[in-house]
């Protein structure tokens, strides 16, 4: 295939050597995609699994790994891809003697092109959204809408979204957009329906949210803070532990050195003078020596271990009674892969079954292929601990959140801090409207699209019900502070 090598399956890439017209005269790009072994010249080597996404980690790791060495040649790594541009595949590996692994062969020569060029490149390229795009209309936020446009917007209890928007001033009160409004906000106390209802029609306008061409409907899951048990210490009930950020795990932020590139960052670790991938969840699963002393509390559940990764927060009870907040600190660097998408593919679940409950189900009736389920989930979480959990998890914008009224969201398009309007269905009733104002205070490892959002349900049963059972088409309305008011 152009563009990419693949193997008889079609879906698993394997290494090929790429020839790009752009640099006539000039070596060709090394992209090394295992499993061969690295040669002289590749700065990355990359055991699998396959196959690698436009998130992988691999690829945050060998790019600043190739950026930041000058002896590097021009081995890097880029995951399988059908992108085409202008990229040709000049041959395949194996036994030829001029595949890249044989130093003679001009792949594997010396040389440095400009660092900035090829990473905008990757990065276009990793994202199938920009340089090389079909796209007709690229994602945006549309014209002003009058508030008569959004379906019950009168009938909404305004005043539920009061604590949210003064928890936002909290983070958004310095920008120039958000100064006076949240003058007035912190100056005005526990209005009414009506009151909030008029505060927000002044201040704001809103604008439909369109993804990719033209689509206005996306999807909306929940997600909750569950009641888990744990100990201090670990004895034989309380043996799963959840730790703390290791300081080994790097983060750097690529817009440190590239203001293209705000927004972008990679994890990793060193490895010599080396920056490579952090462990992955089977690694630190397999292997607890590679974290040890970063344990900050154990619990009695493998798999409510697991679902407080996705859930990003929970609360904790302790053997005598006290309750301890569990919140989201930072994560691996490696895609986060849901189980549910694995078992539909696998023919273990239906679509229509998919839900929070039926994938428990599942790792209860099949203890000899849960671990292994799990460990397809490379991605794994951090935490840190917190006294005071009746405040709520902190999002993203560190901020608490409010249940039913704060939204984790994809932040490219839309900042942070934003006020929504939301049009959905109450989760598992089709019949059953759910229109609400909500203000965008998180994001998640899976929350990944213009209109993909996840709604915090809060804490307690009714909470683990209601966003373990949502899955529902949604539209977006997007609140902007009016100009003509700052």
């Amino acid at each position: 295939q152009t563009g990419a090598c693949f193997d008889s399956t079609g879906f698993r890439p394997v290494p090929c050597v790429f020839r790009n017209s752009d640099y006539n005269g000039s070596p060709p790009v090394f992209i090394h995609a295992g499993p061969s072994p690295p040669n002289s010249s590749s700065v990355c080597s990359v055991p699998g699994p396959w196959p690698w996404t436009k998130d992988s980690p691999v690829l945050h790791a060998c790019l600043v790994a190739w950026v930041t060495s000058p002896t590097a040649g021009n081995g890097i790594f880029i995951p399988g891809s059908q992108t085409t541009g202008k990229w040709e595949v000049v041959e395949y590996p194996g036994t030829h003697p001029s595949h890249p692994d044989n130093e003679d062969h001009p792949a594997a020569s010396s040389g440095f092109m400009s660092p900035i060029k090829i990473v905008l490149w990757i990065l276009c390229m990793a994202a199938l959204s920009g340089c090389i795009s079909t796209k007709d209309k690229p994602a945006t936020i549309g014209a002003p809408m009058d508030w008569s446009e959004l379906p019950g917007w009168e009938e909404d209890a305004h005043a539920e979204v009061w604590p949210a928007l003064v928890n936002n001033c909290k983070a958004v009160s310095d920008t120039t957009e958000w100064a006076p409004i949240c003058s007035q906000i912190t100056g005005l106390d526990a209005p009414n329906d009506t009151q909030a209802r008029e505060f927000i029609e002044h201040w704001f306008q809103p604008h439909t949210l369109y993804a990719e061409g033209g689509k206005e409907q996306g999807l909306i899951t929940g997600y909750y803070e569950p009641l888990l048990f744990g100990s201090l210490e670990p004895d034989e009930r309380y043996r799963y532990p959840l730790y703390q950020q290791p300081e080994s795990l790097l983060t750097i932020h690529l817009g440190d050195v590239y203001p293209d590139l705000k927004d972008r960052r990679l994890r990793g670790q060193l490895r010599g003078n080396r920056i490579v991938p952090f462990f992955s969840r089977e690694e630190i699963e397999s292997n607890r020596a590679l974290l040890a002393g970063n344990e900050l509390i154990w619990l009695d559940n493998r798999d409510d271990v697991f679902f407080l990764h996705i859930q990003g927060s929970g609360r904790i009870q302790l053997p005598d009674g006290t309750l301890l907040g569990a919140g989201y600190s930072n994560q691996n660097g490696h895609p986060y892969v849901p189980i549910g998408r694995i078992l539909l593919q696998d023919g273990e679940l239906a679509r229509e079954e998919i839900s929070l409950f039926t994938i428990r189900q599942w790792l209860d009736e099949n203890p000899g292929k849960a671990e292994s389920l799990l460990n397809r989930n490379p991605s794994y979480v951090f935490f840190v601990l917190r006294n005071n959990p009746e405040t709520g998890p902190i999002g993203s914008l560190n901020v608490p959140l409010t249940p039913e009224r704060s939204i984790a969201i994809d932040p490219k398009l839309v900042k942070l801090g934003t006020p929504m309007w939301l049009m959905t269905n109450y989760p598992g009733n089709p019949g059953e409207q759910y229109n609400r104002l909500v203000v965008a205070q998180d994001t998640g490892g899976a929350i990944k699209g213009t209109l993909r959002a996840d709604l915090f349900w809060g804490y307690g049963e009714n909470a683990e019900r209601a966003a373990g059972n949502m899955k529902e088409p949604v539209r977006l309305i997007v609140l902007q502070p009016r100009k003509n008011r700052l």
